[in-house]
Protein backbone atom coordinates (compact mmCIF):
# COMPACT_ATOMS: atom_id res chain seq x y z
CA UNK A 1 0.00 0.00 0.00
CA UNK A 2 2.87 2.35 0.74
CA UNK A 3 4.49 1.67 -2.63
CA UNK A 4 1.16 2.21 -4.37
CA UNK A 5 0.82 5.57 -2.61
CA UNK A 6 4.25 6.59 -3.86
CA UNK A 7 3.38 5.66 -7.42
CA UNK A 8 0.50 8.14 -7.42
CA UNK A 9 2.54 11.01 -5.97
CA UNK A 10 4.54 13.32 -8.26
CA UNK A 11 8.30 12.84 -8.24
CA UNK A 12 8.65 16.48 -7.14
CA UNK A 13 6.77 15.87 -3.89
CA UNK A 14 9.17 16.17 -0.90
CA UNK A 15 10.01 12.63 0.30
CA UNK A 16 9.94 13.55 4.00
CA UNK A 17 6.50 15.14 3.68
CA UNK A 18 5.20 12.20 1.65
CA UNK A 19 6.45 9.73 4.27
CA UNK A 20 5.01 11.69 7.19
CA UNK A 21 1.57 12.18 5.58
CA UNK A 22 1.38 8.55 4.49
CA UNK A 23 2.51 7.25 7.88
CA UNK A 24 -0.03 9.36 9.79
CA UNK A 25 -2.82 8.43 7.37
CA UNK A 26 -2.05 4.73 7.73
CA UNK A 27 -1.87 5.13 11.51
CA UNK A 28 -5.28 6.78 11.71
CA UNK A 29 -6.81 4.15 9.44
CA UNK A 30 -5.23 1.38 11.48
CA UNK A 31 -6.64 2.47 14.81
CA UNK A 32 -9.78 4.46 14.00
CA UNK A 33 -11.27 3.19 10.71
CA UNK A 34 -10.94 -0.56 11.11
CA UNK A 35 -7.45 -1.81 10.38
CA UNK A 36 -6.00 -2.47 6.95
CA UNK A 37 -7.50 -5.76 5.77
CA UNK A 38 -11.11 -4.81 6.53
CA UNK A 39 -11.02 -1.02 6.19
CA UNK A 40 -13.83 0.41 4.07
CA UNK A 41 -11.51 3.13 2.72
CA UNK A 42 -8.51 2.64 0.46
CA UNK A 43 -5.64 4.01 2.55
CA UNK A 44 -3.40 4.56 -0.47
CA UNK A 45 -6.00 6.69 -2.24
CA UNK A 46 -6.70 8.59 0.97
CA UNK A 47 -2.99 9.34 1.44
CA UNK A 48 -2.69 10.66 -2.13
CA UNK A 49 -5.76 12.89 -1.69
CA UNK A 50 -4.42 14.32 1.58
CA UNK A 51 -1.07 15.04 -0.08
CA UNK A 52 -2.89 16.85 -2.89
CA UNK A 53 -4.97 18.89 -0.42
CA UNK A 54 -1.85 19.97 1.48
CA UNK A 55 0.28 20.61 -1.60
CA UNK A 56 -1.81 21.01 -4.77
CA UNK A 57 0.87 23.10 -6.50
CA UNK A 58 3.27 20.15 -6.33
CA UNK A 59 0.96 18.07 -8.53
CA UNK A 60 0.88 18.52 -12.32
CA UNK A 61 -1.92 20.55 -13.85
CA UNK A 62 -4.42 19.37 -16.44
CA UNK A 63 -2.66 19.11 -19.80
CA UNK A 64 -5.77 19.32 -21.94
CA UNK A 65 -8.02 22.27 -22.64
CA UNK A 66 -11.51 22.46 -24.19
CA UNK A 67 -9.85 23.60 -27.41
CA UNK A 68 -7.65 20.49 -27.52
CA UNK A 69 -10.60 18.23 -26.72
CA UNK A 70 -12.47 19.63 -29.71
CA UNK A 71 -9.84 18.19 -32.03
CA UNK A 72 -10.31 14.69 -33.38
CA UNK A 73 -7.21 13.27 -31.67
CA UNK A 74 -6.37 15.18 -28.47
CA UNK A 75 -3.54 12.77 -27.63
CA UNK A 76 -1.92 13.44 -31.00
CA UNK A 77 -2.29 17.18 -30.38
CA UNK A 78 -0.43 16.82 -27.07
CA UNK A 79 2.29 14.85 -28.83
CA UNK A 80 2.63 17.41 -31.62
CA UNK A 81 2.85 20.39 -29.23
CA UNK A 82 5.50 18.66 -27.11
CA UNK A 83 3.40 18.11 -24.00
CA UNK A 84 4.05 14.38 -24.33
CA UNK A 85 7.72 13.97 -25.39
CA UNK A 86 8.52 11.60 -28.24
CA UNK A 87 11.34 9.11 -27.77
CA UNK A 88 14.18 9.06 -30.26
CA UNK A 89 13.43 5.45 -31.17
CA UNK A 90 9.73 6.12 -31.64
CA UNK A 91 10.05 6.83 -35.38
CA UNK A 92 11.80 3.54 -36.05
CA UNK A 93 9.36 1.47 -34.00
CA UNK A 94 6.33 3.21 -35.50
CA UNK A 95 7.57 2.65 -39.05
CA UNK A 96 8.20 -1.02 -38.31
CA UNK A 97 4.75 -1.53 -36.79
CA UNK A 98 3.03 0.24 -39.68
CA UNK A 99 4.93 -1.87 -42.20
CA UNK A 100 4.55 -5.28 -40.56
CA UNK A 101 1.30 -5.21 -38.57
CA UNK A 102 -1.00 -2.26 -39.27
CA UNK A 103 -0.51 -2.47 -43.04
CA UNK A 104 -2.35 -5.80 -42.93
CA UNK A 105 -5.57 -3.98 -41.98
CA UNK A 106 -4.90 -0.91 -44.09
CA UNK A 107 -4.21 1.57 -41.27
CA UNK A 108 -1.19 3.31 -39.80
CA UNK A 109 -0.36 5.00 -36.53
CA UNK A 110 1.38 8.38 -36.30
CA UNK A 111 4.63 8.97 -34.48
CA UNK A 112 4.29 9.46 -30.75
CA UNK A 113 1.81 6.73 -29.84
CA UNK A 114 4.64 4.36 -28.97
CA UNK A 115 5.97 6.95 -26.53
CA UNK A 116 2.46 7.38 -25.11
CA UNK A 117 2.39 3.71 -24.19
CA UNK A 118 6.01 3.28 -23.19
CA UNK A 119 6.88 6.46 -21.27
CA UNK A 120 4.88 9.69 -21.17
CA UNK A 121 7.47 11.36 -18.87
CA UNK A 122 4.65 12.34 -16.51
CA UNK A 123 5.62 13.58 -13.05
CA UNK A 124 3.40 10.92 -11.48
CA UNK A 125 4.99 7.46 -11.94
CA UNK A 126 1.60 5.71 -12.16
CA UNK A 127 0.86 7.72 -15.32
CA UNK A 128 4.07 6.92 -17.18
CA UNK A 129 4.68 3.27 -18.04
CA UNK A 130 1.38 2.06 -19.49
CA UNK A 131 2.84 -0.80 -21.51
CA UNK A 132 4.46 -2.24 -18.38
CA UNK A 133 1.11 -2.02 -16.59
CA UNK A 134 -0.65 -3.81 -19.45
CA UNK A 135 1.90 -6.63 -19.50
CA UNK A 136 1.69 -6.90 -15.71
CA UNK A 137 -2.10 -7.19 -15.89
CA UNK A 138 -1.84 -10.09 -18.34
CA UNK A 139 0.56 -11.91 -16.04
CA UNK A 140 -1.54 -11.26 -12.91
CA UNK A 141 -4.75 -12.38 -14.62
CA UNK A 142 -3.12 -15.51 -16.03
CA UNK A 143 -1.85 -16.68 -12.61
CA UNK A 144 -5.19 -15.76 -11.01
CA UNK A 145 -3.64 -13.25 -8.61
CA UNK A 146 -6.15 -10.57 -9.58
CA UNK A 147 -9.68 -11.26 -10.73
CA UNK A 148 -10.56 -9.51 -14.01
CA UNK A 149 -14.24 -8.83 -13.25
CA UNK A 150 -13.98 -5.43 -11.54
CA UNK A 151 -11.06 -4.03 -13.63
CA UNK A 152 -12.64 -5.23 -16.87
CA UNK A 153 -16.06 -3.70 -16.22
CA UNK A 154 -14.55 -0.49 -14.84
CA UNK A 155 -12.37 0.07 -17.90
CA UNK A 156 -15.20 -0.90 -20.27
CA UNK A 157 -17.71 1.52 -18.69
CA UNK A 158 -15.21 4.38 -18.46
CA UNK A 159 -14.03 3.73 -22.03
CA UNK A 160 -17.56 3.66 -23.45
CA UNK A 161 -18.42 6.94 -21.73
CA UNK A 162 -15.22 8.55 -23.03
CA UNK A 163 -15.81 7.31 -26.56
CA UNK A 164 -19.51 8.08 -26.94
CA UNK A 165 -20.45 10.65 -24.30
CA UNK A 166 -17.43 12.92 -23.83
CA UNK A 167 -17.64 14.40 -27.37
CA UNK A 168 -21.13 15.70 -26.56
CA UNK A 169 -19.66 18.06 -23.95
CA UNK A 170 -17.01 19.54 -26.22
CA UNK A 171 -18.33 19.55 -29.77
CA UNK A 172 -21.62 19.44 -31.61
CA UNK A 173 -20.10 17.19 -34.26
CA UNK A 174 -19.69 13.44 -34.14
CA UNK A 175 -16.22 13.58 -32.63
CA UNK A 176 -14.98 10.28 -31.23
CA UNK A 177 -13.63 10.32 -27.70
CA UNK A 178 -9.89 9.73 -27.39
CA UNK A 179 -9.54 6.40 -25.59
CA UNK A 180 -5.74 6.39 -25.74
CA UNK A 181 -5.48 9.70 -23.92
CA UNK A 182 -8.03 8.68 -21.30
CA UNK A 183 -6.42 5.31 -20.56
CA UNK A 184 -2.79 6.41 -20.65
CA UNK A 185 -2.72 9.77 -18.86
CA UNK A 186 -4.41 9.49 -15.45
CA UNK A 187 -3.31 6.16 -14.00
CA UNK A 188 -6.52 4.41 -15.06
CA UNK A 189 -4.81 1.07 -15.75
CA UNK A 190 -2.93 0.96 -12.45
CA UNK A 191 -6.06 2.08 -10.60
CA UNK A 192 -8.10 -0.70 -12.18
CA UNK A 193 -5.55 -3.35 -11.26
CA UNK A 194 -4.57 -2.42 -7.72
CA UNK A 195 -6.57 0.46 -6.25
CA UNK A 196 -10.14 -0.63 -6.92
CA UNK A 197 -9.74 -4.11 -5.43
CA UNK A 198 -8.12 -3.20 -2.12
CA UNK A 199 -9.03 -5.70 0.60
CA UNK A 200 -12.22 -4.81 2.44
CA UNK A 201 -13.36 -2.13 0.00
CA UNK A 202 -15.17 -4.30 -2.54
CA UNK A 203 -18.53 -6.08 -2.33
CA UNK A 204 -18.67 -9.84 -1.81
CA UNK A 205 -21.24 -11.05 -4.32
CA UNK A 206 -20.80 -11.07 -8.08
CA UNK A 207 -23.78 -8.76 -8.52
CA UNK A 208 -22.34 -6.36 -5.97
CA UNK A 209 -18.97 -6.35 -7.70
CA UNK A 210 -20.58 -5.61 -11.06
CA UNK A 211 -22.54 -2.67 -9.60
CA UNK A 212 -19.37 -1.47 -7.85
CA UNK A 213 -17.34 -1.57 -11.07
CA UNK A 214 -20.04 0.21 -13.08
CA UNK A 215 -20.28 2.97 -10.47
CA UNK A 216 -16.48 3.31 -10.49
CA UNK A 217 -16.48 3.78 -14.28
CA UNK A 218 -19.22 6.42 -14.13
CA UNK A 219 -17.56 8.27 -11.25
CA UNK A 220 -14.21 8.19 -13.06
CA UNK A 221 -15.81 9.75 -16.11
CA UNK A 222 -17.19 12.69 -14.14
CA UNK A 223 -14.11 13.20 -11.92
CA UNK A 224 -11.22 12.36 -14.24
CA UNK A 225 -12.91 13.43 -17.44
CA UNK A 226 -11.11 12.78 -20.69
CA UNK A 227 -7.68 12.37 -19.11
CA UNK A 228 -4.56 14.05 -17.65
CA UNK A 229 -6.19 14.42 -14.22
CA UNK A 230 -3.46 14.77 -11.55
CA UNK A 231 -5.40 13.16 -8.69
CA UNK A 232 -8.78 12.17 -10.11
CA UNK A 233 -8.05 8.44 -9.84
CA UNK A 234 -7.60 8.66 -6.07
CA UNK A 235 -10.80 10.69 -5.66
CA UNK A 236 -12.62 8.13 -7.79
CA UNK A 237 -11.51 5.28 -5.55
CA UNK A 238 -12.58 7.11 -2.39
CA UNK A 239 -15.96 8.01 -3.87
CA UNK A 240 -16.72 4.46 -4.94
CA UNK A 241 -15.56 3.18 -1.52
CA UNK A 242 -18.50 5.05 0.00
CA UNK A 243 -20.94 3.36 -2.38
CA UNK A 244 -19.28 0.02 -1.63
CA UNK A 245 -20.26 0.27 2.04
CA UNK A 246 -23.89 0.71 0.99
CA UNK A 247 -23.68 -2.26 -1.38
CA UNK A 248 -22.07 -4.42 1.32
CA UNK A 249 -24.79 -3.49 3.82
CA UNK A 250 -27.45 -4.51 1.30
CA UNK A 251 -25.58 -7.77 0.67
CA UNK A 252 -25.45 -8.44 4.41
CA UNK A 253 -29.18 -7.76 4.79
CA UNK A 254 -30.06 -10.11 1.91
CA UNK A 255 -27.75 -12.82 3.23
CA UNK A 256 -29.19 -12.60 6.75
CA UNK A 257 -32.74 -12.72 5.37
CA UNK A 258 -31.93 -15.78 3.23
CA UNK A 259 -30.26 -17.51 6.18
CA UNK A 260 -33.25 -16.77 8.41
CA UNK A 261 -35.65 -18.19 5.83
CA UNK A 262 -33.56 -21.35 5.53
CA UNK A 263 -33.55 -21.82 9.30
CA UNK A 264 -37.32 -21.32 9.46
CA UNK A 265 -37.77 -23.92 6.72
CA UNK A 266 -35.59 -26.38 8.66
CA UNK A 267 -37.56 -25.72 11.84
CA UNK A 268 -40.82 -26.29 9.96
CA UNK A 269 -39.51 -29.56 8.55
CA UNK A 270 -38.50 -30.74 12.00
CA UNK A 271 -41.90 -29.84 13.45
CA UNK A 272 -43.71 -31.64 10.66
CA UNK A 273 -41.51 -34.67 11.17
CA UNK A 274 -42.29 -34.79 14.89
CA UNK A 275 -46.01 -34.39 14.30
CA UNK A 276 -45.92 -37.24 11.74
Amino acid sequence: AGILTGLFLPSTFPPAAAFLITFLTFLVCRYFIGGFADSWVNVSALSVVICWILGPKLFPAYQITPEILMTRNPSLELINNGTIPVMAIDTRITASLNKTIFSLVGVSIPEGYVSLFWDTHALVPAFRFNLVTLVSSIVLFSIDTIKPLIPGIFIAVYGLLIYFVSPVFFSAGAVQGDLLLAMCSSGILLTALFMLQHAGTTPITTTGKIIYAILAGVIAFFIIGAGTSPVGAAFTVLAVNVFSTIIQNVEHHIEMKATKNKLLDKITELKEGKNA
